[in-house]
């Protein structure tokens, strides 16, 4: 296994689920400030020219999160409150 000191990044897996009015990003690994970008291009991806009902983060399998993924995942849940309903 290689440390973070030998110049490994940690990575972010973010599959979106599209279940007809609701989406669900789902989150694994680890999210920080070396991949939060993957998650705020995902998001974006997913909510230009929809109209959720329901946005659920999974972050059941998500290892770790510091504040640069949180506070992505929070401008991505406030982005589809100003698309919603």
């Amino acid at each position: 296994m290689t440390s973070l000191s030998e110049g490994a990044r940690p990575e972010v897996v973010v599959e979106v689920i599209d279940l007809e009015d609701d989406l669900v990003v789902k989150l694994r690994e680890e999210l920080d400030s070396t991949n939060a970008s993957q998650l705020e291009e995902a998001l974006f991806s997913c909510l230009v020219g929809e109209d959720p009902v329901t946005f659920v983060f999974d972050m059941a399998e998500l290892g770790f999160i510091d504040s640069s993924g949180l506070a992505v995942a929070l401008r991505g849940g406030a982005g589809a409150l100003l698309v919603g309903p």
